[in-house]
């Protein structure tokens, strides 16, 4: 897709080598001057700071964050002006590209949402009080707990954000258990006292999600977007809604035909976080 944006309304950039806040003078320059507000990023899904890595940029851009993590067979490279690899890149728009963003979940919450009493790293001890794994078995119910490295492997926990509404919430896998402490480890580091809940993959729920999605972003929209950009985990797509690619159908149905490009990512960027199992679509105004 090709699109005509005034010279002084982008800037494309990449964090140094070897940095998580730090970007070339000219990009520093540039941001002080512009004040950009939005801002489309590809990062490496290899760098264990990713989250914090996504957190910098958009502190120091002051910008609303949309993109994903790359997702390739060999090196994961990114293209910022010349070919890059190893943390993160991407533009800088200012306001003069008005833009819209809407993110829609692929995991549907299990039971209430809970609260871990004890954690140590990424293990997560206790639920509510209670053991961890005992309170896992509880919400998910007596069928799917028969297997519980098998349920543990199709379950994921989800971590909603404060003052969002309830379909914000980031999801992380749970890649071990362990039935004689009856606690499990999760794909990040945990705090006490936070809010957790359970939830799985439903291609059901996802479908209605993206609709409720869609439809918010038509009333705010007004009009038919110019272009979009949307970025998808690449546990969807075909995996979740088909061969055909009806989710794409579903986009241009409810917002109307217009050019829309993008990928499926390892690990998907919205404002300042890394989400998984979601669409991230931005549309041009």
């Amino acid at each position: 897709m090709i699109a005509a944006i005034p010279p002084q309304s982008f800037q494309v950039f990449r964090l140094l080598p070897g940095t998580t806040n730090h970007v070339d003078p000219e990009t520093a320059s540039w941001i002080a001057r512009r004040q950009p507000v939005r801002g489309i990023v590809h990062c490496d899904p290899r760098r264990i700071d990713l989250n914090e890595t996504i957190a910098a940029t958009n502190a120091i851009s002051s910008s609303f964050l949309v993109g994903a993590a790359s997702s390739a067979r060999q090196t994961p490279w990114q293209i910022a002006n010349t070919a890059v690899e190893g943390g993160l890149s991407g533009v800088l728009l200012t306001s003069d590209v008005p833009t819209t963003v809407g993110i829609t979940q692929g995991c549907s919450s299990i039971g209430p949402a809970r609260q871990i009493t004890r954690a140590d790293g990424n293990v997560v001890l206790e639920i509510d009080g209670r053991p961890a794994l005992d309170v896992f078995v509880s919400d998910i119910g007596e069928l799917q707990s028969r297997d519980l490295h098998r349920a543990a492997r199709q379950m994921f926990v989800g971590f909603p954000l404060d003052g969002k509404d309830e379909n914000d919430y980031i999801v992380r896998y749970i890649f071990d258990i362990d039935l004689d402490r009856k606690s499990f480890a999760i794909s990040q580091s945990v705090a006490q006292n936070s809010t957790i809940l359970f939830c799985r993959r439903d291609a059901q729920s996802a479908t209605a999600d993206l609709k409720r999605m869609l439809k918010t972003m038509k009333l705010k929209l007004g009009q038919k977007p110019k272009g979009g950009l949307y970025f998808n985990c690449i546990a969807r797509g075909p995996n979740m809604f088909g061969p055909d690619f009806e989710e794409l159908e579903l986009i241009h149905d409810v917002l109307g035909e217009f050019p829309l490009v993008g990928f499926c990512g390892n690990g998907e960027v919205s404002h300042n976080r890394l989400y998984y199992y979601t669409g991230v679509l931005m549309v041009f105004t």
